[in-house]
């Protein structure tokens, strides 16, 4: 809420300010299906999209009615809200640890402990891109990435 306010305080009267929430990040799945195969399988890992949503939105954001539901609180007029399904395209498993170099990076960072991820990250990018390998034949697959889309207008 403290970033709709501080937007609403800088934008000018009238001007329209926009926002995309993730509302479902399907490589969070592929991911935790290819980490099986890690001999520490106990390593912390979001098992579903809605996990890894849950613990990184400010409230249910993936949702449309509430990230409108946000905008009118931090008093914003004419808010509109939608729901944009979308298809990421990997052309194999190399290719989608490169587009999801932040999740690979970024949840050992949050969820691990030191030790953890002194021992096993190094691991995640080949066990993620060889398991994914094996499951698509080295061909491309595609993964769902949606979001929210919403904007509001700051009154005059």
């Amino acid at each position: 809420m403290s970033a709709f306010l501080e937007c609403q305080r800088v934008a000018k009267p009238g001007g329209i300010v926009a926002g995309t929430f993730l509302s479902r990040e399907g490589c969070i799945d592929e991911i935790h299906e290819a980490l099986s195969a890690l001999p520490a399988p106990s390593l912390p890992w979001f098992r579903t999209s809605e996990e890894f949503i849950i613990w990184y939105a400010t409230g249910p954001t993936h949702r449309a009615d509430f990230a409108a539901h946000i905008f009118r609180c931090a008093g914003y007029s004419e808010v509109q809200a939608s729901y944009e399904e979308g298809w990421v395209r990997a052309a194999n498993g190399e290719d989608f640890c490169r587009l999801c170099i932040g999740h690979i990076r970024g949840v050992p960072d949050d969820l691990w402990t030191p030790a953890a991820r002194a021992k096993h990250r190094g691991l995640l990018w080949p066990t993620i891109r060889d398991g994914l390998d094996r499951k698509y034949g080295r061909k491309p697959f595609c993964f769902e990435r949606s979001c929210v889309l919403v904007s509001g207008r700051k009154p005059l």
